[in-house]
């Protein structure tokens, strides 16, 4: 009797072993891409946060990480080296490593191992500040109304986690506050704000003549193909008919964000699921084609211009 139960101990141990050993090689060659992504957020998010914002690494973790992952967070190991501008995050210290590197100028990049980013181009220099009143420059001047004063002291109505507050009325700010650890000069994601900044720049292109709405062939690989009817305007309106899901429980957003070698290629190679300019889909792959389509088109504004000094080249 004794022997049978130690028998089945052993059995049970191994079996135990054997599991854990399989999970370990799982995770370590072919980690699910649900985790990898989590660990790319966490590593980016610290990176941005820490050498841009200049935040506490702690208070980043655990606000911003926890906010977005919070059933793993508490699993991962997250190092921040700061003598290389260097973060590394991995679940549970092992498995689904991902890196992410600050450069000056540039911000912090998702990278491999041992990778160093690749910037043919030096970064453009910051424009130097103005005390011009607010666009043109950083001066504010503020109000003195007693509805706005007491909602902008209000912590109530602000909600916890408040950063920033700024009311911008007649095109100046008038009013501000910032949450603790913040003021006007931290850098904050821009998030998806980005995408409304991205189609006020292809508006700026298109009103000088470096784009044009109706634009279609926008990229080599739609030639010949339904995609070629896509054209700037779809993009700009998110109707290009690409498949995409910005739920926030679809991988595409984590995939083209956290994954994704090349993003513009992850939102440029998905299918066609309607015909282009008759369907309205909130896609953040739409807004990074149309970045690409941009920077191509400067690129190759660039090249002739070196080439030939020539000055009118979107013709």
């Amino acid at each position: 009797m004794r022997r049978t139960l130690q028998l089945s101990l052993k059995f049970l141990a191994t079996i135990v072993l054997l599991g854990i050993l399989g999970l370990g090689g799982w995770l370590t060659f072919s980690p699910p891409d649900g985790l990898l992504s989590a660990s790319a957020y966490a590593a980016k998010m610290v990176c941005s946060n820490v050498f841009i914002a200049k935040r506490d690494a702690d208070m980043v973790i655990g606000t911003d990480v926890e906010f977005a992952i919070p059933r793993i967070v508490k699993r991962m190991k997250i190092n921040v080296d700061t003598a290389n501008q260097r973060v590394e995050v991995a679940y549970l210290g092992l498995f689904a490593k991902r890196y992410a590197q600050y450069e000056e100028g540039r911000g912090c990049t998702l990278v491999s191992k041992d990778e160093v980013p690749d910037r043919a181009a030096a970064p453009p220099s910051p424009p130097a500040k103005s005390d011009a009143l607010w666009p043109a420059g950083e001066s504010v001047q503020l109000s003195e109304d007693k509805p706005l004063l007491t909602a902008l002291n209000d912590l109530v109505l602000h909600g916890p986690g408040m950063r920033a507050i700024v009311v911008v009325y007649d095109g100046h700010i008038v009013g501000e506050t910032y949450g603790e650890g913040f003021s006007a000069s931290t850098p904050l994601l821009g998030w998806s704000m980005t995408k409304s900044v991205n189609a006020a720049l292809a508006g700026m292109a298109i009103k000088d003549g470096k784009l044009s709405l109706d634009r279609k062939n926008l990229f080599p690989q739609w030639a010949g193909g339904a995609r070629a009817e896509i054209s700037v305007a779809d993009l700009m309106a998110m109707t290009s008919g690409l498949e995409w899901d910005e739920d926030g429980n679809s991988p595409d957003p984590g995939r083209l964000e956290n994954l994704a070698k090349d993003a513009a290629a992850f939102a440029r190679d998905r299918e066609l699921v309607a015909p282009p300019g008759t369907k309205f889909n909130y896609s953040g792959g739409s807004s990074v084609l149309l970045a690409r389509l941009g920077r191509t088109r400067l690129k190759q504004k660039r090249e002739l211009i070196r080439r030939s000094d020539c000055s009118s080249l979107w013709a």
